[in-house]
């Protein structure tokens, strides 16, 4: 093969390569290779807020929180009614989010989530997960 059809091939790999590294999300130096087909970052993470519903009321869209207290009372289909010592708010925790855990209303739970604000209704929070505490 003469030098330029050598170079078009040579261009044509490395395309390949770095398309199919894209395909796979990118690097990840945690996994040793790539992140998988929905891709995203593997590291340190910001901690989460631990806020009260007074002021989970009036954080940003998106803030990721963990709030404390009692999931009251259901609210239709994936929503429910959590109320600490500040007041009460909506909670969408959908039924994989669960992973077996059965609550009462007298339960002390923590549901780690993101603050969900919206544009004609109340802000809520978006559960991403939820456990049962100890009382103090």
């Amino acid at each position: 093969m003469n030098k330029k059809m050598m170079s078009v091939l040579a261009v044509l790999a490395i395309i390949c390569g770095v398309s199919t590294v894209w395909a796979h999300g990118g690097f990840a130096e945690h996994h040793g290779g790539y992140v998988g087909n929905n891709g995203g970052f593997v590291g340190p993470q910001a901690e989460p807020k631990s806020v009260t519903v007074e002021e989970a009321k009036s954080m940003n869209d998106e803030a990721k929180i963990l709030v404390k207290g009692h999931i009251i009372s259901a609210a239709g289909d994936d929503d429910y009614m959590f109320k600490d010592n500040t007041g009460t708010i909506k909670v969408e925790i959908d039924k994989d989010i669960w992973k077996g855990v059965t609550v009462k209303p007298e339960d002390n739970v923590e549901i780690l989530g993101e603050v969900d604000r919206h544009l004609q209704k109340e802000t809520s929070i978006e559960a991403e997960a939820i456990a049962i505490v100890p009382s103090k």
